[in-house]
């Protein structure tokens, strides 16, 4: 009894190295693959990825349908396919994928309404750079109001180039007249957020105007 007893705790034991062992690998494989994905090595990232996508990975789902999207031989309907069943972290980042698809006409009937549709689905997954792509949609439908409101939404979810939309419609007066002390403050606060090639927007809209005024827009991007 106690040799038997001895023998299936052995054998459990194996078992349970075995599966540090494989998901040891599994995650080798995913970081590998992801990678050699950023490099734009699609053949060796296909190698890595698609295997864990098959098995249900969902991680490695949503970056071999990036894989698949990117290719020269794009495969939109195997991507669609992985991007609608990733679960977890990277679903938000998935739904934006798709509404990608449907924007842009990718695989799919372009339609701005079911992009939209996908984009506020990715927002709620916790991806607000839904959020700042429905933004653009609205500047481009002359809905600004949405759009201010949606870049804002954008910011509060920390994508922070939503910052430099907000300014750019103050700048534009797409928010009722020009506003230049406003929009510099965004700007201001862009920058100082990490959002990259601000300067020239900076120095643009400070030409325009006086000292008081700059100072005005440095003490208002202080509050922001």
């Amino acid at each position: 009894m106690l040799k038997n007893l001895s023998q299936v705790r052995r054998f459990v034991l194996f078992l349970a190295l075995v599966g540090v062992v494989s998901c040891a690998n599994m995650d080798l494989d995913l970081d590998t693959g992801k990678e050699a994905r950023r490099a734009g090595d699609y053949a060796l990232a296909k190698h890595h990825l698609e295997p864990l996508a098959e098995f249900g990975v969902d991680e490695a789902k949503y970056e071999y349908g990036l894989v698949l999207l990117r290719k020269e031989d794009a495969d939109y309907a195997q991507a669609m396919k992985y991007f609608e069943t990733v679960r977890g972290k990277r679903e938000g980042n998935a739904l934006f994928e798709i509404g990608q698809m449907y924007e842009k006409g990718r695989g799919v009937r372009k339609s701005v309404d079911t992009a939209l549709d996908y984009y506020a689905k990715a927002t709620e997954k916790g991806y607000s750079r839904g959020a700042y792509q429905s933004a653009s949609i609205f500047e481009k439908k002359r809905d600004y109001n949405q759009a201010l409101a949606l870049y804002k939404k954008a910011l509060d979810g920390k994508f922070t180039k939503a910052a430099y939309g907000i300014g750019r419609l103050y700048e534009r007066g797409r928010i009722g007249e020009k506003d230049l002390v406003t929009a510099l403050s965004w700007y201001i606060h862009a920058e100082e957020i990490g959002v990259k090639g601000m300067t020239k927007n900076i120095e643009r809209v400070k030409s325009r105007l006086g000292a008081e005024d700059i100072s005005k827009a440095y003490e208002a991007s202080r509050r922001l």
